[in-house]
């Protein structure tokens, strides 16, 4: 029994996590960035980016909107093509659902997990007890559990820095 509560206590993380998502499925201000980097390169590929030869500069300024549209501080492309590189084939096998929220829910998983990650190892250094109430906690705040799918620089790092 105590195994089967300590398993319904971790799930709460990708459980709210994945609710935040789909209670508020579109992004904020500060994200527009990243999201539509992502979305660029999941709908014109990273070719013409990776070797703009000839013409395919011109046709990569064309279509690459967020290379037009820079923002007033230079940002980094790493996170935003990394997550497009891991959601690419599952937007393709969920064909019909909202691309934006596969990617976020990648990133909110992979958040969570890497929050799992954190907990057992608590479980590993302070017991069960102590590991479940960490959950617990973490999963009371909102702040966490609603920004961990989010495509902001924070949480592009945020599983990096939890393992």
């Amino acid at each position: 029994m105590r195994h089967l509560v300590d398993i319904l206590i971790a799930a709460l993380i990708p459980t709210l996590i994945l609710f935040h998502l789909i209670c508020a499925p579109y992004t904020k201000v500060e994200e527009s960035f990243n999201i539509q980097a992502i979305h660029d390169l999941l709908t014109y590929g990273v070719c013409d980016f990776i070797f703009p030869i000839g013409s395919g500069r011109l046709q990569l300024k064309d279509h690459y909107d967020h290379l037009t549209f820079t923002g007033p501080v230079p940002r980094t492309f790493v996170g935003a093509l990394t997550l497009a590189g891991v959601s690419w084939p599952f937007t393709k096998i969920l064909n019909g659902v909202n691309p934006q929220v596969v990617v976020r829910a990648i990133l909110g998983l992979w958040n969570g997990s890497c929050l799992l990650y954190y907990r057992n190892g608590i479980e590993s250094s302070f017991g069960r007890t102590t590991a479940n109430w960490f959950v617990l906690f973490q999963t009371s705040v909102f702040h966490v559990m609603y920004y961990a799918s989010r495509t902001l620089p924070n949480f592009f790092a945020f599983g990096l820095g939890t393992e």
